[in-house]
């Protein structure tokens, strides 16, 4: 069976290597089928081959009918009417201008243009609506919306948020627009089944998000307390995310495995009790059923308080698979279970290979099994006394070891995916798991059982569980004091490999020959060293922060950061974007933060950035509004690192504070190139500049001032210049349309090559001995979001951005002609066009 589920598995992972995902059709089905019937005749163990291909049409059939729902592309970045309900909570979020917002999921019903119907399927999408009344989840309305396809920041290294976004079954994310009034509705739910279970399902989860924001009003463990019974982690403080991040405790705040199996378990030992309270019912129900079925119910009823997340579903399959066999009176091994539930929830999900997620829960499932053969209980019997028996071996089995199987088998995927690894998560997690789940948790959703029949009881009990979580808390707080991560960098996917099959190999029984040799298969993981610039040489990326700024230089031995995007109190590209992509490389130190004005799209994400470099060189015009730091004046200055000059050439000393116009411009210049970054400099500026440092401003890559803005750009400045590229920072579908197509005709006439991080994600540069390289792009990593977000709204406008195929759209106007690029995806490299 375990073969056939990785089988099954494989498949799906099969599309991963292709541009695009072909059409499914009954033809493929039909041959797939044939030659695997042969190839069981011939070769009865290829049912690994089978089930892989089973897997592969699988994946291509439900991919084709999620994407045949597709909205057509008239009616993106177009105000369309919307009519459907409000399909989860909504979540209170700040923008970078401190102006706050809600964001929910919104179930499209009915869709219309100009007074037409286009759309009459329902498709879930993503909507921020500024200055919007009091929502709640269920709530039905007529909206007016600006729609985009999904997208996201393309980056060598942070989330994925396409395929987040697809793998939650988002079709489209928007704005809720101010031309038209929005219109409540009172009209019935949906007929459909499955939407009007979700549709009273997020109702009721409204109400008990309002009885605990009522009940924990001023505590502060409020939003610990609303994410652990509802998975709604959006009210949490960032405070409270640093401390979770810090002791490793994070996937507590996750409603998941641990939690959905832990309310399996009390159901179970209530089942249990009654049936030994009375111990006739048995005769019509033996306990060993009715144990299982309290501990299904409980499990179902946490896992739809969570709103019946991807995580949960997951959950709830493995026990469903679990219970099903004591139901049956079956025996089943426990890898056979595991088997079993890998392949019902790659079934059920064939998304779930999208999300991170997913890997972390089957490995987590996998090592613990690794790491209990033959100290746990290898095969379950099902008996009445099933219960009891097992929980007695399992109460003295070393349940410690489970804790440190876990550390040791997770930590190759938890640096793979963060680049990081919590040095003290064993300790904090020895307390902090059974805390929560045997005080903190039981409380919580004891409160919620108490809502129908008393408020006051309720209240009182989600005050009791805040308390405890509050006395966790200040353990957890401690963690400032002490060493917080291990920062390891990108190890590339082979020594990962390794160092995962290492790691098994050390968690193997005692008598199995030779585990010492799981030793020398992590010596290449723990030793790697991300790869740097060469001697006399320096590399520059200009990270995809959407409508905004941030490029990282690097030389031999030194690191500058060049602006940090946006951000707000809540959140910033400097946490999503720029520290995962220094982390990724290994950047423990950083020598230079420049700030080139005060304009939030370009210095939003200063204080994340001094908060984990704390001793960082600041230079900036507007340097005084960091006091935590030291900083200096970005006055006209060179130096030199690793015999690259960096020269600052505006503005110049004594210049007062102009907001744009004062704008740092840097220079980087090295023996067979040179770089100029301008930020958000506009034509007095850049005539000014022009003035004083006219000699210096020829460069063969040119950060193109003010995002392509008309405001930018002179004729006399960008033929000075006179780059080889010329590199737009813009958003997907901006609201300003950056870059103008005035400006960009410019650079064209000069033959310049044009780039844009809006189409074209993360660029990278190099320049060495060799001379300047080609730049390197760095699309989406996931297979699903290369493979459709070309053809997904049909009309062929987008262009697919798949492995090989970082076009921008039209290439002849953005005159990308004959020139040569590569193009690097997950371990693959491409040249194109």
């Amino acid at each position: 069976m375990l073969f056939i589920s990785f089988g099954f598995f494989a498949g799906m992972l099969v599309w991963q290597i292709f541009t695009r995902l072909p059409l499914f059709s009954p033809v493929l089905l039909f041959i797939l089928l044939v030659i695997g019937g042969i190839a069981l005749k011939l070769w009865p163990a290829g049912r690994f081959f089978v089930a892989m291909g089973l897997g592969a049409v699988w994946f291509l059939l439900y991919a084709q009918l999620f994407f045949a729902q597709k909205i057509p592309m008239q009616m993106i970045n177009q105000n369309v009417q919307i009519k459907g309900y409000i399909h989860s909570l909504p979540q209170t979020k700040i923008n970078r201008h401190e102006k706050t917002y809600q964001q929910f999921d919104f179930m499209v019903f009915k869709l219309y243009d100009r007074q037409q119907i286009y759309w009459r399927k329902p498709v879930k999408i993503r909507l921020n609506w500024y200055s919007a009344p009091a929502l709640v989840a269920g709530q039905q309305w007529q909206l007016e919306a600006r729609l985009k396809p999904p997208h996201g920041y393309r980056n060598e290294y942070g989330q994925d948020q396409v395929a987040s976004m697809i793998s939650h079954g988002l079709h489209a994310s928007g704005t809720v627009g101010k031309q038209a009034k929005p219109i409540q509705l009172n009209f019935s739910p949906p007929q459909q089944l499955y939407y009007q279970f979700n549709f009273y399902l997020q109702s009721v989860r409204a109400k008990i998000q309002r009885a605990i924001s009522d009940a924990l009003a001023d505590h502060p463990q409020q939003p610990l307390i609303q994410t652990l019974v509802l998975g709604e982690k959006t009210t949490m403080q960032a405070e409270q995310w640093q401390i979770l991040r810090q002791t490793g405790t994070l996937h507590l705040m996750a409603i998941s495995g641990l939690h959905i199996g832990l309310a399996a378990f009390f159901g179970g030992l209530i089942g249990h009790f009654f049936w030994r309270l009375w111990p006739a019912i048995s005769l019509w129900l033996p306990t060993a059923y009715a144990v299982a079925g309290f501990a299904w119910l409980f499990a179902l009823f946490y896992a739809l308080l969570a709103g019946f997340s991807l995580p949960t579903q997951r959950a709830l399959i493995m026990l469903t698979v679990f219970f099903w066999g004591v139901w049956r009176n079956q025996r089943h091994s426990a890898w056979q279970i595991f088997s079993l539930s890998l392949l019902w929830v790659l079934i059920i999900q064939p998304f779930a290979v999208l999300s991170p997620s997913f890997y972390l829960s089957f490995t987590a499932v996998g090592v613990i099994l690794v790491g209990f053969t033959g100290k746990a209980v290898q095969h379950i019997h099902y008996s009445r006394h099933f219960f009891k028996a097992n929980m007695q071996r399992w109460w003295h089995k070393p349940w410690l070891r489970s804790y440190w199987v876990i550390f040791i088998g997770l930590a190759p995927l938890i640096v793979a995916l963060f680049q990081a690894l919590p040095l003290f998560s064993l300790p904090f997690n020895l307390v902090a798991i059974p805390w929560v789940s045997f005080l903190v948790v039981p409380l919580a959703l004891l409160a919620v059982l108490m809502l129908p029949f008393s408020q006051t009881a309720a209240a009182d009990l989600f005050q009791f569980s805040a308390d405890n979580m509050q006395t966790l808390w200040l353990l957890l707080a401690q963690s400032n004091e002490w060493p917080q991560v291990w920062q390891h960098g990108a190890v590339p996917w082979v020594w990962g490999l390794c160092a995962f099959v290492g790691g098994l190999i050390l968690l193997l029984p005692r008598h199995f020959p030779a585990r010492w040799t799981g030793l020398i298969f992590l010596l290449p993981w723990l030793s790697f060293q991300p790869k740097k610039p060469p001697a006399n040489s320096v590399w520059l990326d200009v990270l995809d922060v959407g409508q905004g700024l941030a490029v990282v230089a690097r030389t031999q031995n030194h690191t500058l950061l060049y602006d940090t995007g946006i951000g707000s109190t809540e959140w910033s590209m400097a946490k999503q974007v720029v520290l995962p992509f220094l982390q990724g490389h290994g950047v423990k130190k950083l020598d230079a933060l420049l700030i080139s004005h005060g304009d939030n799209d370009h210095s939003g994400g200063v204080p994340d950035i001094l908060a984990h470099y704390p001793k960082t060189r600041l230079i900036s015009p507007v340097y005084q509004r960091w006091p935590q730091t030291q900083g200096e004046a970005c006055a006209q200055q060179t130096w030199w690192w690793d015999e690259v000059r960096f020269e600052v050439l505006y503005p110049p000393k004594g210049w007062a504070y102009q907001g744009n116009n004062s704008s740092c411009v840097l220079k980087i210049s090295h023996a067979k190139g040179q770089i100029l970054l301008t930020a958000d400099l506009e034509k007095l500026g850049e005539y000014g500049l022009w003035q004083q440092q006219g000699d210096k401003l020829k460069a063969d890559i040119l950060l193109v001032p003010h995002h392509g803005s008309r405001t930018s750009s002179l004729n006399r400045f960008v033929q000075t210049v006179a780059p080889r590229y010329a590199v737009f920072s813009t958003g997907y579908f901006n609201q300003w349309q950056h870059p103008h197509q005035e400006v960009v005709a410019r650079y064209q006439r000069q033959n310049a090559l044009i780039l844009n991080t809006a189409t074209q994600g993360q660029i990278h540069f190099r320049i060495d001995r060799a001379g300047l390289h080609p730049p390197i792009f760095y699309p989406q990593t996931a297979l699903l979001t290369h493979a459709v977000v070309g053809g997904f709204f049909g009309d062929g406008d987008i262009v697919n951005m798949a492995f090989g195929h970082a076009c921008v759209g039209d290439a002849d106007k953005l005159r990308l002609g004959t020139h040569f690029s590569q193009v690097r995806t997950t371990g693959i490299t491409h040249a194109g066009t």
